[in-house]
């Protein structure tokens, strides 16, 4: 377990890990660093890790770009709940930003070490034998989410500067959800591949 996050926290350097980083950071941000957005980012990856560890899921034919509207119209959300300071519930909060991460780990394709390796391998025959491995990396592997969640709760930003900083984070993340829609996500994974392998 503890091998497993730490392979999960090394892979937060990695530029494969991208496709599920930014979008789940900057929806963290967009979020304001809100708790229940960071607990639903979290549970979330968990899940969609081990669906991807597992092998359940196959993207169809123009899934990951209706995937990519999908994320985006929830990014919108996001900053218009709270740039306007809508009383929207945690309970929403969080929904949206477990929907972020679950459509972003669709995207994944990581960079395989020893102990993804080892689940990946294992996970075909006994796939819950893996549920707890691949929570230990994925939590290892959002622990941006984590610090986005603290610095805010440490250091919440006065409402002229959050509004901006919300609006930023979502416009980040939309970029990648824009090129995902758009049908590009192959050329920005091997992108990040490539820069991975220098």
């Amino acid at each position: 377990m503890l091998s497993a996050g730490a392979e999960g926290l090394r892979a937060v350097a990695q530029p494969c890990s991208l496709t599920v980083l930014v979008p789940v950071v900057f929806a963290a941000i967009a979020a304001r660093g809100r708790w229940a957005a960071v607990g639903g980012a979290l549970l979330a990856g968990v899940f969609g890790g081990w669906v991807y560890v597992a092998g359940w899921y196959q993207p169809g034919d123009g899934a990951e770009q209706l995937s990519g509207v999908v994320m985006l119209a929830g990014l919108v959300g996001l900053v218009v709940a709270t740039w306007r300071e809508l009383a929207v519930p945690p309970a929403a909060t969080a929904a949206i930003a477990a929907g972020v991460t679950l459509i972003a780990t669709t995207w994944w394709r990581p960079c395989v070490g020893p102990e993804l390796g080892a689940m990946l391998t294992r996970a075909p025959g006994n796939p819950w034998s893996q549920l707890l491995p691949t929570a230990a990396f994925m939590t290892g592997m959002l622990v941006p989410v984590l610090v986005v969640g603290l610095l805010a709760t440490l250091w919440p930003l006065p409402t002229r500067v959050a509004g901006p900083v919300t609006a930023g984070g979502a416009v980040v993340a939309g970029v990648l959800a824009g090129a995902v829609a758009l049908g590009h996500r192959d050329a920005v994974v091997s992108e990040l591949v490539r820069l991975t392998l220098g």
